[in-house]
């Protein structure tokens, strides 16, 4: 129950805004987390990186780039 308030609070933190672009480390559920808390704070590209190409296709289906 603390995974997504603990990704927001990491992209809050990292100081995320409307048109930022940002880089999430890792696109497990922490990750994913993140990337979906800069993209509701209006980020406007979110790349996620990770060698999981599941993980990596779950991060597409919220809107991100991904890179492995």
């Amino acid at each position: 129950s603390d995974i997504f308030p603990t990704g927001f609070h990491g992209a809050v933190t990292a100081g995320v805004e409307v048109g930022s672009t940002v880089y999430v480390a890792g696109a497990g559920p922490v990750g994913l987390a993140a990337a979906t808390g800069a993209l509701l704070l209006g980020a406007s590209v979110v790349i996620v990186g990770d060698m999981n190409a599941d993980r990596l296709a779950q991060a597409r289906t919220f809107g991100c780039e991904t890179v492995d």
